[in-house]
C-alpha cells in the first residue's frame, strides 16, 4: 500500500466540544496532539468516559476514514457542539438515526493517505534519500579571502517529499455505509472542502488557517509513513477497538516543512497532457522535540 502522513493536531476552543444521547457536554482535553494516534485516544477517553459508554470503538481504514461505533447494546447518539470536531474526523453532520455503527463520510483532516479510492491516476511518493545535515551554519570571509565557518555541531536529516499524480478530477469516494454527506453529493454540504485528492492535500493537510482542516503551514509536525501497513499492526491502520491505539516499533519518520512551502503550498501542474495532475515538492527537515 501506499504510504500516508499524519500532523500534529491543535485541539481548543472551537473543536473540542460534543454530546452523546444528548446529556452533558463532553471536552476532548485541550493540547497539541503529536499525530492523530493521540488525538484519537484522547477523543476516546473523552465519549467512553464523560459520555459513559465505556464500549465505544473506533477504527481508522487505509483511505483515512474513521469508523466509531458502540459494539452492541443500545443505538446511540452523537451531537457535535463544535462542527469542526466532526470535520476533523470527517464527519458531516450528527450521528444518529438508530444506528450502532458510524463511518464518516470524508477523510480525516490532518493528513493526507495516498490511496486514491475512486480515481483514475493512483499517486506515488517519489525516492527521497534522507541526507545528514548540520542544524546552524555560518560563514565569514575576510578581504584577503579566508572563511570562517561556525557550526552547532548538531546533526539532522534532510529530505524531500515528493509526491507525483495527485489527481484533482475525479472526486474521492466515501466508503461503503459511511453516513451523512458523501463526495458524490458534497455539493449541497457546507463543508465542501478537500473533495479530490490535490484539493485535500491543498485545504486538509497544508493549509493551517481552517481549524478543522490542520495543515502543516505553520511549521508542525508532520509523521511519514512509508506504508499503512495493515489493520491494527501498528502503522496508519487500526481495527475497531475500544482500547488506545498503539504504534509497533516506530514505523514512522517524523518531519517539519522548510519556510518556503509553508508559506507558499508547493503543488505544480505535472508535465505534458496531465494538465489535471499534480505534483508536489516538499522540502522537510527532521523534527527535534
Amino acid at each position: 500500500m501506499a504510504g500516508c502522513f499524519w500532523n500534529a493536531i491543535h485541539v481548543g476552543p472551537g473543536n473540542q466540544n460534543f454530546t452523546i444521547n444528548g446529556g452533558a457536554g463532553i471536552t476532548v482535553a485541550s493540547g497539541v496532539y503529536a499525530s492523530f494516534l493521540e488525538f484519537r485516544n484522547a477523543f476516546m477517553t473523552a465519549a467512553q468516559g464523560a459520555g459513559g459508554i465505556a464500549a465505544l470503538r473506533s477504527s481508522i481504514s487505509s483511505t483515512g476514514h474513521f469508523t466509531i461505533d458502540r459494539n452492541g447494546g443500545a443505538n446511540w447518539t452523537l451531537e457535535w457542539t463544535d462542527i469542526n470536531l466532526a470535520y476533523l474526523l470527517g464527519f458531516t453532520a450528527n450521528l444518529g438515526g438508530g444506528a450502532q455503527t458510524f463511518t464518516a463520510p470524508r477523510r480525516i483532516g490532518a493528513s493526507l493517505y495516498m490511496e486514491h479510492g475512486g480515481g483514475p491516476t493512483t499517486a506515488t511518493i517519489g525516492e527521497h534519500d534522507p541526507m545528514p545535515g548540520l542544524v546552524h551554519v555560518t560563514q565569514t570571509e575576510a578581504l584577503s579571502g579566508v572563511r570562517r565557518t561556525t557550526t552547532s555541531g548538531v546533526r539532522r536529516k534532510r529530505a524531500t517529499f515528493a509526491l507525483q499524480f495527485l489527481d484533482n478530477t475525479a472526486r474521492f469516494v466515501s466508503p461503503s455505509g459511511a453516513v451523512a454527506t458523501t463526495y458524490a453529493n458534497a455539493a449541497a454540504a457546507a463543508y465542501d472542502i478537500g473533495l479530490t485528492q490535490y484539493e485535500h492535500a491543498k485545504l486538509r493537510w497544508w493549509d493551517k488557517t481552517n481549524v478543522a482542516a490542520q495543515g502543516w503551514a505553520d511549521g508542525r509536525r508532520i509523521r511519514y509513513f512509508s506504508s499503512t501497513g495493515a489493520a491494527g499492526d501498528g502503522y496508519a491502520v487500526y481495527a475497531l477497538t475500544a482500547a488506545a491505539w498503539a504504534f509497533t516499533g516506530t514505523p514512522y519518520t517524523d518531519w517539519t516543512a522548510d519556510a518556503e512551502a509553508c508559506q507558499d503550498f508547493p503543488g505544480v501542474k505535472a508535465s505534458g497532457k496531465l494538465t489535471t495532475k499534480y505534483h508536489l515538492t516538499v522540502p522537510v527537515s527532521e523534527y527535534f522535540d
